[in-house]
This record gives structure tokens, sequence and C-alpha cells, in this order.
């Protein structure tokens, strides 16, 4: 009796090992999650108009415009730098906190883009 107990056990903890085993997706089986990229329509130039007019628009902005895509990717790296000073600094963006400053999770949406190849 006792041996019929222990190679039921065994029959069944086996069983139980292959059927773990076989639900589990290796490597080739699963997929990687698509990385979301950034976009300037929706997450950039939204920040933008929010942080940098009218400075830095046409309609009343006499610093450098800061209105459109190319802009804004041909300064990215700058407007980083800017945004990510200590607000004491005299070269922090938004000038004199007129406007929110960046969050720190919009900073990151500027940097990644960049990552991306979408600014210099």
């Amino acid at each position: 009796m006792k041996r019929n107990s222990t190679l039921f056990l065994f029959t069944f903890s086996l069983l139980g090992l292959i059927g773990c085993k076989s639900t589990e997706k290796t490597s080739s089986d699963s997929e990687k999650p698509m990385a979301q990229t950034v976009s300037y329509e929706t997450d950039i130039k939204p920040i933008m108009m929010r942080s940098c007019s009218p400075c830095h628009f046409p309609e009343k902005g006499r610093k450098k415009h800061l209105d459109t895509y190319e802009a804004v990717s041909g300064s990215v790296s700058q407007i980083i730098k800017m945004v990510s000073l200590d607000p004491s600094d005299e070269h922090f963006m938004p000038y004199e906190s007129k406007k929110q400053p960046l969050s720190e999770q919009e900073i990151e949406l500027f940097k990644t883009w960049k990552a991306e190849g979408k600014g210099k």
C-alpha cells in the first residue's frame, strides 16, 4: 500500500511539473512589447504650447520661434538643458517661472524623443 501511494505521489508530482513546464513561455514564444514612441504632435507640441508660449511662438514671441517640428527638433538639446536647470538659474526655462515648469516625466519625453532620433 505504501509503495502504491508513493508511486501515485511521484506520478502526480511529475505530471504537475510537466504541466507547469508546458505553460511556460520561452523567449521565442513571447512577443516583446512594442516600445511606445514619442510623438511631436501628441506629446511634445502640447508641452511647448503650454510652457513656451507666447515668448517662443510667432504672434507675440520675440525669442527664437519654437512652434514647429523642425524648430523644436533642431533645438531639443538646448531645450532639455534649459528646462533641466535649477529654477534659480537665470537661464532656466520657462523664463522667470511665468509658465508652469516641465515635470520630470515631461523632460523624459523630450529625452526619449531625442534618443529616438527625432531631435538634434
